[in-house]
Order: structure tokens, then sequence, then C-alpha cells
């Protein structure tokens, strides 16, 4: 996978960051970089990478305990899809209408981090710079090989991401702490792909949006986005 061997370009890594180079991948449906980034299902014939579809950007993978405990014991199929994000997204995406092989799910700080608090103390990658602009880069590279139609980035911190990668476009996302701040324009485009935000799939409370209120609202935006791009 090509985008496997242009991860590298993403290191050196920061404090509470960790690669995967050395560590085995999933070979079932995980967000990229634990495993393809792609819909796979068992006995099936490979996907191919959904090259029009809908990129799906999350933070960062989950932390390192957790991931290596995952091929302490043998086994021939390992994902991901038991955890609330996967449940909630695909009500997202199913309440949509788009195919789930239409999806592409990889991460805007595509890491690991340190330890087993996977959703405590912020974002590590975040905290650095220059390894956010890396990761930037990395995500340009993503796009440029995949040419979605729609990126749906999925809470806060993956919006200022996606803003702080094309800030000319998306310089009102630039600073957002808040649902209200980004509800001021809730789709963007850049380049002819449109950016529709979505609060995370597995902490779905929508009760700071403005407009956006409901699963079918944000559904709703996503497949408006879709069908015109």
């Amino acid at each position: 996978m090509e985008l496997r061997n242009y991860l590298k370009t993403i290191a050196p890594y920061p404090k509470g960051c960790v690669g995967l180079e050395g560590r085995p991948t999933m070979n079932g449906t995980a967000f990229f970089p634990g495993g393809d980034g792609v819909i796979k299902r068992r006995d099936a014939e490979e996907p191919g990478f959904p090259v029009g579809g809908v990129l799906v950007l999350g933070s960062d993978f989950g932390d390192v305990v957790w991931y290596d405990a995952q091929f302490v014991e043998p086994s021939d199929w390992r994902e991901e899809l038991s955890g609330a994000t996967w449940r909630g997204l695909f009500k997202l995406i199913d309440c949509a209408g788009i195919a789930r092989e239409r999806l592409f799910c990889t991460n805007a700080w595509p890491c690991l981090r340190e330890g087993d608090e996977p959703v405590k103390g912020g974002i590590p990658g975040l905290k650095d710079r220059e390894f956010t602009n890396r990761c930037g880069a990395f995500l340009e590279r993503t796009v440029a090989l995949m040419r979605p139609a729609v990126i749906v980035p999925l809470g806060i911190a993956p919006t200022a991401f996606v803003a702080s990668v094309w800030p000319e476009q998306l310089g009102y996302w630039l600073k957002s702490s808040s649902w209200r701040k980004i509800d001021e324009q809730p789709v963007a485009k850049v380049n002819g792909i449109a950016i529709v935000p979505v609060v995370h799939p597995s902490m779905p409370n929508r009760r700071h949006r403005i407009a956006v209120k409901t699963l079918e609202d944000e559904a709703r935006l996503i497949i408006s986005a879709y069908r015109r791009d």
C-alpha cells in the first residue's frame, strides 16, 4: 500500500506519540494506520482503494498498551469493529445511504499514543507544530491519491487540523474550539472537495450544535455534498 510506505515521512515522533513502524497491523477493518482504512470482510476479495469516495478523518489511532494487546494471542483475523466509533460511524453512513465500501478511514495524526490512556490529556501530536505540519503533508498526499468527494472530520480537533492544512480556504475553522464556531459554516470546499465536520461517533452529543441537532441532520449534509460532487 503506497500510503503505508509514505508514512515514514511523518517521523520523527514527538513526546507522547509512537509510530507503527516494526509493529504488526490489523488485516481486518481498522482505521489507518492500524489497519488499511478500508472496509474488509473475512474470506472476501481484498477491496480496492475507494477513489472518489468519502475520507473519514479521526484524531489518532489509540494507545500503545491497547494496540500491542491485540496481537498477544494468535489470530488469523484482527479488526477494531467492536468499538463505539465504528458503530456510530456505520449508523451515520448508513443513514446517508452511502455504501460502506466507499469509505477510507484514517487519522489526522497517524500514530499511537504512549501508555494506556487513549482519551485523556488531549492529543499529543497536536502539541507539536512541526509534527502536525508533516501529518498535514501526509493528508495532502492521501487526498491526492484518493480524490475524495467528501472529507468527514470526526470532531473539533480534526476539523481544526484540516483547516491548518488549507488555511486560505478554511481559515475560519483554524481556531475552532466549539461547534458554534464551526456551525457558522458547517460545510466548506477545498479544491472541489466538500468538508463536512460531524460530532465524533463515539460521543454523539449534538446539543452544542446550532442547526445540526440530529444524526439525520449530519447525514443529510454528507449525502448532499456527496451527490453534488
